[in-house]
């Protein structure tokens, strides 16, 4: 039997390797729900505002997703309650057959400090049909979250997640969506 996702996870392996030889320290994300685990590693360029991102997203029912993201990032604000970035993602995603797009958007994250610890984050990326390939019509990923730190460099926390695509031939192809628990950390 061939299982049509191992090509995306030696892609996304590939991917890692060489997104993570230029980056020094930053950010290692894990999101589970019973039938999927979301991995994401980000960091920014030393001495640049380029956030650099890579992951990937897999399901019980083979569905799965790798994606390598650049957003331009302010890492000059003294304001550190809030934290954000424009930019692109490429997703590699699987549900019947492989697909290729690249999506724009961004990310926010507020974590107020009167707030003894809770915060909230979310992003979106949308690929319309001139940015998705092949087969693939559109695309789009959205992550919502409130979260808690726990410790100077690590938060829990509680979301919500849909990334979704729709085909050329008129069908919507789920990766994933719903309730998801987990951690960031930062090193």
């Amino acid at each position: 039997m061939k299982k049509p996702y191992l090509k995306n996870i030696a892609a996304g392996i590939a991917l890692s390797c060489l997104a993570g030889g230029a980056l020094a320290g930053g950010a290692f994300d894990l999101s589970i729900k019973s039938d999927m685990v979301r991995i994401e590693h980000e960091a920014v360029l030393v001495g640049s505002g380029a956030l650099f991102t890579v992951g990937g997203l897999f399901t019980q029912s083979d569905a799965s997703m790798f994606s390598v993201g650049f957003n331009g990032v302010d890492t000059s604000s003294q304001n550190v309650e809030w934290n954000g970035g424009l930019g692109v993602k490429g997703f590699l995603w699987n549900v019947s057959d492989s697909y290729l797009s690249l999506a724009v958007g961004g990310f926010a994250r507020y974590a107020p400090a009167t707030m003894n610890g809770l915060g909230f984050e979310g992003s979106f990326y949308m690929s319309p049909s001139i940015l998705s390939f092949g087969d693939a019509d559109s695309f789009q990923e959205m992550v919502l979250r409130v979260n808690y730190k726990i410790m100077p460099q690590g938060r829990v926390f509680v979301g919500y997640n849909n990334a979704s695509g729709t085909l050329k031939s008129g069908g919507r192809q789920s990766i994933n969506q719903g309730m998801h628990l987990g951690f960031r950390f930062k090193y």
